[in-house]
């Protein structure tokens, strides 16, 4: 009888961040595009179903938030793993078009918002002032003299 030598499959990408949600005013005003190129990794790979490890290529860092699509009987379970551990929580899409979320016990269970409810982790985060040049694109403005001034850095989440 012949071995399986099955390859799994890896897919590295690099991901855009999505600015619209936390700068609607610079987007609105053309400061800023509603998405900006990232150096941002994510990493898909053939596991115990697909895996998607984001914030990385390296497929050993359990450290990183993780989602694991797994197939079952009658549909898809999605176990999230905010940092890379136990799961939080759980998602069902089931094959007759329901859907269910559930979350774990224990510390660091997802918590679920309410439709209406504002979004916490939707805020700015600390900005250093920024240019932009005649185009409106946000940009460093590589005054590397000695001024005493540090070079302009627009920091975007990630």
């Amino acid at each position: 009888m012949e071995k399986d030598e099955h390859v799994r499959a890896e897919l590295k990408l690099f991901v855009p961040t999505y600015n619209y949600s936390v700068y609607p005013d610079e987007v609105v005003s053309g400061v800023m595009e509603d998405y900006t190129e990232s150096r941002t990794p994510v990493l898909i790979r053939e596991e115990a179903g697909v895996r998607i490890i984001l914030g990385t290529h390296d497929s050993s860092d359990r450290d990183k938030p993780d989602v694991l699509i797994e197939r079952q009987a009658n549909g898809w379970l999605i176990f999230l793993h905010p940092e890379g551990g136990d799961p939080s929580g759980y998602v069902y899409f089931l094959d007759n078009g329901e859907s269910y979320a559930m979350k774990e016990l224990g510390l660091g269970a997802i918590e679920f918002l309410e439709a209406d409810e504002e979004w916490p982790f939707l805020t700015k985060p600390m900005m250093e002032e920024y240019e932009t040049n005649e185009l409106g694109s946000l940009e460093d403005d590589d005054d590397d003299e000695e001024d005493g001034d540090a070079d302009e850095v627009t920091l975007i989440p990630q």
